[in-house]
């Protein structure tokens, strides 16, 4: 166990995390008597055994004045974090960017837990405390966290409502104002292209702007192409936004923007540099631009 220093008392790995999303703890409670910690939005998906020990589930008790439970709360999520990290030794979680990069890593990392245990709002919480964490020294991934938020938001049951849609939208400015500040044109091209194409396909298929769209998934072409210059990208990738380009332009009339678009991309996959690439990939890309765009002779 490692110390904690906020009370005094040994804390192991297991009474940080709950016990069915394996999350960091958010709002926790514990199991009586067998004491095991779950989250509030996860507890109710126990029965009537804990699923950490397989104790008798004889009731919950929440935190709280007079509480005797010892877990870290969310009132010092710092605290908290800073506790799990000392618990795995200082490695999980961390990355180059210092304290700020360590906690905003370890809370990405607790937030998908808790998204694929289905604890949406926890989920929610520590993406977004990630994106804050990150924000200052490791833009690429706060980046990443606004964007999942985004997914997120979109994704559950029905459809989203105008006020779910408009964060959003606003999640992927975000992203994508975080990558252009921190990194300039030349700067993680990758992530750039992936951020247009996800923001594009949001704006295509769930606001219904496919003006917009042409413009994310044109702007994704840029990117892929510079990341083919800086040598961490291939033709390919830059075919496959293109692809993304002929869709949306076909859907708005733009019949000439697709079929230039496909002319540059049956080039770039006949130049030199694609000779060392995955035929299947190559021919994968090929059969779908053609099939968008059939030769005149074809039609």
């Amino acid at each position: 166990g490692v110390s904690n220093e906020l009370d005094g008392s040994v804390v192991r790995a297991s009474t940080l995390e709950c016990g069915w999303c394996r999350g960091l703890l958010c709002d926790a409670v514990r199991i009586q008597p067998c004491g095991c910690g779950y989250c509030l939005g996860c507890v109710e998906r126990v029965g009537r055994d804990c699923f950490r020990c397989g104790g008798d589930v004889e009731g919950v008790e929440t935190g709280g004045p007079g509480s005797s439970s010892r877990f870290v709360r969310d009132e010092s999520l710092d605290d908290q974090v800073e506790l799990f990290l000392r618990v795995h030794g200082g490695d999980e979680g961390r990355n180059d960017s210092g304290r700020g990069g360590g906690k905003g890593m370890a809370l990405m990392q607790h937030a998908v837990r808790h998204w694929k245990g289905g604890n949406d709002d926890a989920a929610t919480r520590r993406m977004t405390a990630a994106m804050d964490a990150l924000a200052e020294n490791s833009p690429e991934e706060a980046a990443i966290a606004a964007v999942t938020l985004a997914e997120w938001r979109v994704s559950g049951p029905g459809e989203p409502g105008m006020e779910t849609l408009d964060e959003a939208w606003k999640l992927f400015r975000t992203a994508l104002r975080t990558l252009s500040e921190a990194g300039g044109k030349t700067r993680f091209p990758l992530t750039k292209s992936i951020t247009h194409i996800k923001f594009g396909q949001f704006l295509q298929n769930s606001m219904f702007k496919n003006e917009e769209a042409l413009v994310e998934f044109s702007q994704a072409v840029d990117d892929r192409e510079e990341a083919v210059r800086l040598g961490t990208g291939d033709v390919v990738d830059v075919c496959t936004c293109l692809v993304h380009v002929i869709r949306v332009a076909l859907d708005l009339g733009r019949r000439d923007v697709a079929i230039s678009s496909k002319q540059r991309a049956v080039e770039l996959l006949g130049h030199e540099g694609s000779l060392n690439l995955s035929p299947d990939r190559i021919a994968s890309v090929r059969k779908e631009l053609f099939r968008l765009v059939p030769d005149e002779g074809r039609m």
